[in-house]
């Protein structure tokens, strides 16, 4: 959550992107693993937003961070 925080305030700062799709791209290769396959996929395209508002491929920032931020607290729930 912080990189997508900081990424939202300082949009020039990839690096926060960068890292946060590191991670997603850590917890969708472990839920795989887990063989908790519904979740990964979801990490997935949580992953690929990621990917996409690092390279500036996203129309509308905001909404897509605001996307992400919710993914990122929703999925613990949907774990359980």
């Amino acid at each position: 959550r912080m990189d997508i925080e900081a990424f939202a305030e300082n949009p020039s700062d990839t690096a926060a992107m960068r890292t946060c799709a590191a991670h997603l791209h850590q917890v969708h290769g472990t839920l795989r693993m887990v063989e908790l396959f519904a979740p990964a996929m979801v990490a997935e395209e949580m992953e690929k937003l990621a990917v996409a508002l690092q390279k500036g491929e996203v129309a509308h920032r905001d909404d897509g961070c605001t996307a992400l931020m919710r993914g990122v607290v929703q999925l613990p729930d949907y774990l359980e």
